[in-house]
């Protein structure tokens, strides 16, 4: 935007912000009130203008604030990790990449106390916060908050995600030097613009009492929701699709624009068709638009450059379809109000009667007391002076009606509003560790714990929804923003081809919650425990430095160290013996080889004597003489020896 600043922005944002505010504004009313009544100031001004004159204290008995203290806590003990999942296998990396930068930033710049603290105060106590992603001068993506009176939503949106949200007001009052941080660039037509020490605006703003105080400014911004034609090349060998200007881009320092041009409309297939077709894409940005004290100093796209707004909006209970704003968007403490009130005022009312008790009604005649302050301080063991010369009996000068007694129903009734501000949320006093029931089994005071926080669901749901939320914007950013050497500085290794994929946040990912705190750990430990004692054979899987890496135990790293180093011997011990079995197997067959070799000798050996004395048997017996016989024993001998060698041989082979 030039310095000359269109005037029609002027009257546009006034314009805007009437819209917006006539669409909120008794929401907004309400709120107030909700956040008032959380931080102890729980009566009207007019109950406190008429205690005021009438010299009255009144006591306020904030218990419904524990109700919140108590959601709000249950959310940071049982705080999650925001995880990028993958949908595929193949993007495995490259989100465990994104999950670890993801986990860097939320450490780094207390991602995670803004998103707590926005639930608290946005979710639980006035019904509205946001979220919010900024960039500072070293190029990180860094988080912020945004309370419920620092900015307006288009009143005609319906999702929560703000993807039908058409704009977005926001307004706070700053320091100079930190308007002029923030544009470091209009630092000049910033000094010419006149200082406003009011604003028609933002009037329930954060420092909006100190407006008039010190150099501050008026700092508004206004994003919108937009679309505009981006000229888009598609690939007809490929089908893929760029912009033309991506395209310009990587053509940068190797053609002109003019020849980029050209080869977009004549390059051809081998077929003699085009190679490239050309349209119009319509595309959704956000435009931004700065005011300084009501002057517009910076128009155009959002720094983040995303195409959706840099905020995440945390709130209570969401009804879009309510006409009523006050109604359709509610905190939880919205619900506490009524018996809060009732509760206080019939607590003030029990002091009353007790402090009647001992300063109760006095009947006095005008001149008839020494000092006439001796009348207030009767009652507790003070003397009354009564003037010597007044005439009549004592009680005719001063007299003390005595204070009517305690309704003997008042105290049931405040216990029963007690009872009822407690459970007005669905909750009870079991949750609080309060119960005085005796007897009552601990499963059944879980189960009853369990059953309160039950519905107290849809508040944590629509908070893990702007939690999935986050995930999304931040893989966007960081793609973005990051380079590939900062990436690689923070990680420790390059990132994965696919960490920088365009449609990476669309398709590839989804934002999960994993475990992060102790209690989580342990309860991960317990699981992992129950299923190697339900299945014995997981211990033969399942490794030991896996499970005391789940393990919630001091020192783990030293013993995870001893247990890698125990693990990496018995995978040495283990090819070691795989080795010296081989070895082993090896000589069992070369010896195998040799006995069969040698068994197959002595069978020859054996057919052979065998046929031998066969022959020579047949021809003794051609010949019978006595002196043949001796002989012919000996060659039958041969013949069972032979015979008796063969049966060995079968069984030794029969063995191997």
């Amino acid at each position: 935007m030039s310095d000359d600043a269109p005037e029609i922005l002027r009257s546009d944002l006034q314009e805007a912000y009437n819209d917006y505010y006539a669409g909120w504004q008794r929401y907004l009313e309400e709120a107030v009130v909700d956040m008032e009544i959380h931080l102890g100031a729980q009566f009207t001004g007019e109950e406190q203008e008429w205690a005021r004159r009438n010299e009255r204290t009144l006591y306020a008995f904030g218990k419904s604030a524990r109700q919140v203290e108590l959601l709000s806590g249950y959310e940071i003990r049982n705080r999650h990790l925001l995880k990028i999942g993958p949908v595929g296998r193949e993007d495995d990396l490259a989100c465990q990449q994104h999950t670890s930068l993801l986990a860097w930033q939320m450490s780094a710049f207390y991602g995670y106390e803004h998103l707590s603290q926005a639930f608290k105060w946005g979710s639980l106590v006035t019904g509205s916060n946001l979220f919010e992603f900024w960039r500072d001068r070293q190029g990180l993506i860094r988080f912020g908050r945004r309370s419920f009176n620092s900015f307006l939503l288009d009143p005609s949106m319906s999702n929560a995600d703000l993807s039908d949200c058409a704009g977005i007001l926001l307004g706070r009052w700053l320091h100079e030097d930190k308007v002029k941080a923030l544009l470091p660039d209009r630092t000049e037509k910033i000094d010419g613009i006149p200082r406003t020490q009011w604003s028609r605006r933002w009037h329930r703003a954060p420092g909006a009492n100190q407006s008039n105080k010190g150099p501050n400014r008026m700092y508004e911004e206004w994003y919108r929701l937009q679309t505009k034609q981006v000229p888009m090349v598609v690939s007809r060998f490929s089908g893929a699709e760029f912009s033309e200007q991506d395209v310009l881009r990587s053509a940068q320092g190797r053609m002109d624009e003019r020849m980029v041009q050209y080869y977009l409309a004549n390059a051809r297939m081998p077929n003699g068709m085009p190679m490239f077709s050309r349209y119009n894409k319509a595309v959704d940005w956000v435009r931004l638009v700065v005011y300084v004290d009501g002057e517009p100093v910076y128009d155009g796209p959002q720094p983040l450059q995303l195409d959706e707004y840099p905020f995440v909006w945390l709130h209570g209970e969401w009804m879009p379809e309510c006409d009523r704003d006050e109604l359709k968007l509610q905190s939880f403490t919205r619900g506490l109000r009524s018996s809060t009130r009732a509760r206080n005022r019939r607590i003030n009312q029990m002091i009353d009667i007790v402090e009647t008790r001992i300063q109760n009604l006095r009947l006095v005649r005008e001149g008839s007391l020494v000092d006439k302050e001796d009348a207030y301080r009767s009652g507790q063991g003070h003397p009354v002076f009564i003037k010597k010369n007044a005439a009549g009996s004592m009680q005719e000068h001063f007299q003390q009606m005595p204070a009517p007694d305690l309704p003997p129903g008042l105290f049931s009734l405040c216990e029963m509003l007690e009872k009822e501000e407690t459970q007005a949320r669905g909750l009870n006093e079991e949750i609080f560790g309060s119960d005085d029931k005796e007897n009552v089994p601990g499963v059944l005071a879980r189960f009853r714990t369990g059953q309160a926080l039950t519905g107290q669901q849809g508040i944590f749901d629509s908070f893990r929804q702007a939690k999935r939320q986050i995930g999304r914007k931040a893989v966007k950013l960081n793609q973005g923003h990051l380079d590939p050497i900062r990436v690689a500085r923070i990680l420790g290794e390059q990132p994965d081809p696919a960490f920088y994929a365009p449609d990476f946040a669309k398709f590839d990912c989804t934002p999960v919650e994993s475990v992060m705190n102790d209690d989580q750990q342990a309860a991960a430990f317990q699981q992992m425990v129950g299923l190697i004692q339900v299945w014995p054979e997981l211990k033969a899987i399942v490794p030991p430095s896996m499970v005391i890496a789940m393990a919630p135990i001091m020192a783990k790293r030293e013993l995870m160290a001893a247990i890698q180093q125990a693990e990496q011997q018995q995978q040495q011990q283990a090819q070691y013996q795989l080795q010296n079995q081989k070895i082993l197997n090896d000589l069992v067959a070369s010896q195998s080889a040799m006995n069969v070799g040698k068994t197959q000798a002595e069978i020859a050996g054996a057919r052979l004597d065998q046929a031998k004395a066969m022959t020579e048997i047949v021809n003794l017996q051609q010949q019978p003489r006595l002196e043949n016989l001796d002989r012919m024993l000996k060659l039958m001998d041969v013949l069972v020896r032979a015979q008796q060698t063969q049966q060995k041989v079968q069984l030794v082979g029969a063995k191997q």
